[in-house]
């Protein structure tokens, strides 16, 4: 999904740790909701909201085995868009 969208290569550690971040549920996948809040909290990480600075975020998402690359994504609530 990284790949294809952004460009990013990301190891399945580092994909499963950022879905374990935004399952709320707990069961192993991404509801719509959870997945709007993920990606929201990774457009809001992108300061400069470019695809490169997104690949690089994502790219340096820890692992879960130690390897922290210094990037934390917070929990935040997406916005609820009205039709006008």
């Amino acid at each position: 999904m990284f790949w294809k969208r952004f460009g990013a290569i990301t190891t399945i550690e580092q994909v499963s740790q950022l879905v374990s971040k935004f399952d709320s549920d707990s069961d192993g996948k991404l509801t719509e909701e959870e997945y709007q809040t993920m990606l929201q909290s990774l457009e809001d990480a992108d300061t400069k909201h470019t695809t490169t600075m997104l690949r690089k975020i994502l790219e340096n998402l820890p692992d879960g085995n130690g390897n922290e690359k210094g990037v934390e994504l917070i929990r935040v609530q997406p916005i609820q868009r009205e039709m006008i």
